[in-house]
């Protein structure tokens, strides 16, 4: 037993203890104050990876626009837009979903009112969706 005990004091003495050890490690790094990227962005090319513009279904595929350039990618449209959470956005069409943020200006062509996206890309608004780019504050008057 007094074997036991001395190991033990001399452990204590050469040992840090585990608060010990962790009072002297570096605090963790502080939140980052910018908005979490959208898990959307991850599935492209690095040089792509900017502000997310755009998404429009092609086939099978998702045409992800940002303002580095875009590509297909393989996923279902309800997906994709679920992906773009945290993005300010809405969905225009069946087929087209927008960044608030890129959009440039609304026109009317034909009598169907589009979105003219901030690369120049015009976009039309299905009337099922009109409601809610009124809603955005978008002009739906387009001239």
């Amino acid at each position: 037993m007094p074997i036991a005990a001395v190991l033990s004091a001399l452990i204590s003495l050469f040992v840090p203890s585990q608060a010990t050890a962790l009072a002297t490690q570096p605090p963790p790094p502080p939140a980052s104050t910018g908005a979490a990227r959208p898990p959307i962005l991850q599935r492209l090319p690095p040089a792509l990876r900017g502000q997310l513009a755009y998404m429009s279904m092609q086939d099978h595929y998702v045409d992800v626009r940002t303002d580095k350039g875009g590509t297909l990618v393989l996923m279902r449209f309800a997906d994709a837009i679920a992906e773009a959470a945290g993005v300010p956005g809405l969905q225009i069409h069946r087929s087209h979903w927008v960044a608030a943020a890129a959009v440039a200006d609304t026109v009317r062509r034909e009598g169907r009112l589009m979105l003219r996206m901030r690369d120049g890309t015009e976009l039309p608004v299905s009337r099922p969706y009109l409601a809610a780019v009124r809603e955005a504050g978008f002009p739906t008057r387009a001239g």
